[in-house]
């Protein structure tokens, strides 16, 4: 999430998002960050089937 408030903080257009609710993972393609590993993480979907977490 830290990256996501330094991408938000540095954004020009950071006052349009002013009063929405916002997913990290949409931040993150939007404004091309990742997790620390490199990945970008999806969207929670409760219906995907399970994948193996990477070691």
């Amino acid at each position: 999430m830290g990256r996501a408030v330094v991408a938000l903080t540095t954004a020009q257009d950071a006052i349009e998002k002013n009063g929405e609710l916002l997913w990290v993972c949409d931040l993150a393609r939007e404004y091309g960050f990742t997790d620390m590993d490199g990945r970008y993480i999806p969207r929670f979907d409760p219906k995907a089937p399970v994948q193996a977490f990477p070691c």
